[in-house]
């Protein structure tokens, strides 16, 4: 599985096709993802930019780390309008990091019920 949602060639790389293994580390990012969503859904765009910067780096690192390139990015660019306190439209960037989420999310799904098979 290689798409922008999911791209498993760093995990397969470490860890080979022990599967048990992915998926262990999937929900884990999963689940630190969620937590970063949640936060950003919580917070709002008048919220303190360290606290978007905070949530929007952790999803970024979560996402990075098991290729979930497209959430990754735009993660990336809330963090770093964070960072320079210039967020240009925070509702519409939430949106698309929550939408990409659950694409990432259907993805780890799928591998799931892949990995269930064997």
């Amino acid at each position: 599985m290689s798409d922008s949602s999911l791209n498993l060639a760093r995990l397969t790389d470490l860890l080979g096709d022990d599967r048990a293994a992915i998926v262990e580390i999937l929900d884990l990012a999963v689940g630190t993802c969620r937590k970063a969503l949640d936060t950003l859904r919580t917070l709002g765009p008048k919220s303190p930019a360290a606290a978007i910067e905070h949530a929007a780096h952790a999803m970024k690192g979560a996402a990075a780390n098991v290729g979930a390139e497209a959430l990754a990015a735009l993660a990336t660019g809330l963090e770093e309008q964070a960072r320079h306190e210039r967020i240009a439209d925070f509702e519409a960037s939430v949106h698309d990091i929550a939408s990409e989420f659950h694409r990432f999310e259907g993805a780890v799904r799928a591998y799931h019920d892949g990995a269930d098979a064997t």
